[in-house]
């Protein structure tokens, strides 16, 4: 193994690495989500009522948004 064995590795096996105890909950950011949710009903506005192509730009960065404020992105 590379020099490395498990009396060197110590504890580092035994700990769980992700709990199911709202952990959920801190993962999403609330101020993320409501601008995301924001720009998804001003996209839907400009699809039911605009005249140009704008929404497309909006619900890809509302899907931005979203998916950022639940995070989903990163390590």
């Amino acid at each position: 193994m590379n020099g490395l064995s498990l009396k060197n590795l110590g504890d580092t096996l035994k700990t769980k690495l992700l709990t199911r105890n709202g952990r959920i909950l801190k993962r999403v950011n609330l101020k993320e989500m409501m601008m995301g949710i924001y720009i998804l009903c001003c996209g839907c506005y400009d699809f039911a009522f605009g005249n140009t192509f704008l929404y497309l730009y909006l619900f890809m960065q509302a899907t931005a948004f979203l998916i950022s404020g639940v995070g989903f992105v990163g390590t």
